[in-house]
């Protein structure tokens, strides 16, 4: 187990998954998705957000979450792929 807070786990990989991951932790502090970003070891991230609330209200989450992750890639040279699912709208990033 490992607390995301405090950073990245130590290890590489091929792919780094961080579904519906970064809004959550960023409840607890808001550059930790910044931070993630840049520290997992990985040259391809999918990175995930949700589209609706638990309630299952969409909420013009699509538009927050697309800006945010906008955001989040701000001067990186990376490519992006976008897919919106009915329940994720989802992003696969290589770095």
């Amino acid at each position: 187990m490992h607390n995301l807070l405090e950073g990245a786990p130590p290890i590489e990989a091929d792919v780094a998954l961080l579904l519906k991951t970064i809004p959550c932790l960023e409840q607890a502090d808001k550059q930790a998705g910044r931070r993630l970003v840049d520290a997992v070891a990985a040259p391809v991230l999918v990175i995930s957000y949700p589209v609706r609330s638990l309630g299952g209200n969409a909420r013009g989450m699509v538009k927050h979450y697309s800006e945010h992750f906008a955001a989040l890639l701000d001067q990186r040279p990376w490519r992006v792929e976008r897919f919106e699912f009915e329940t994720e709208l989802v992003f696969r990033v290589w770095r």
